[in-house]
């Protein structure tokens, strides 16, 4: 990459920039739905970075869809109170030497992030600054529930059949899908806290 990785972030429009047809990280829809309410909530804040000759993105797929979709159900939306019109957003144009050198730098972004999850008590204890200030601690990405729990707030036990079990002696198992590494790490930091056996998968 040249020396203008440098450069200031441009307005620019989203319908200007294209998706890496190479994109190894999905973005379903429930994480694309928790971005825009962060956007709708907080503005268009992080740059998406783009790759200046090609017109693709390097780092940001999931804030550029989850800014489509508020430009599908508003097609005059403002997504940052600062934006000179609808549909702009703030990018980051770079000019990079070869698609490869692209292609790394792209997988490089979405690692690091994958690789270095939150700490769950230290956000537990953050949400509970927030709340105590007053502030909404519904942060998009987060569950109610996931919240809840790390507020010490408690939730309905649902009713249990006591009832003698068929299989006395087996070992039972839950099998649950976490939507990224950073809820998995927080799932599991609270189950072992409680007691439970766990055995973190990745597939």
């Amino acid at each position: 990459m040249r020396d203008d990785t440098k450069a200031p972030a441009e307005w620019a429009s989203i319908a200007s920039i294209q998706e890496w047809p190479k994109n190894p990280k999905p973005h379903p829809d429930n994480n694309v739905q928790a971005i825009a309410r962060s956007i709708a909530r907080f503005g268009f804040i992080d740059p998406v970075t783009v790759w200046r000759s090609r017109g693709w993105i390097a780092a940001g797929h999931g804030r550029a869809r989850a800014a489509a979709l508020l430009m599908r159900e508003d097609a005059g939306r403002r997504l940052s109170t600062d934006a000179p019109g609808p549909g702009m957003i703030p990018v980051r144009f770079v000019e990079f030497a070869s698609e490869a050198e692209f292609a790394a730098y792209a997988i490089a972004d979405n690692r690091l992030t994958e690789v270095n999850p939150m700490d769950g008590a230290a956000v537990a204890d953050i949400l509970q600054e927030i709340a105590d200030a007053g502030g909404d601690v519904q942060i998009p990405g987060y569950e109610e529930a996931d919240i809840a729990a790390m507020l010490g707030e408690e939730q309905p036990i649902p009713d249990v059949d006591t009832s003698p079990a068929l299989g006395d002696g087996l070992t039972y198992s839950i099998l649950l899908s976490c939507r990224d590494e950073m809820q998995q790490g927080d799932l599991l930091q609270r189950l072992e806290s409680e007691g439970y056996t766990c055995r973190p998968l990745i597939s």
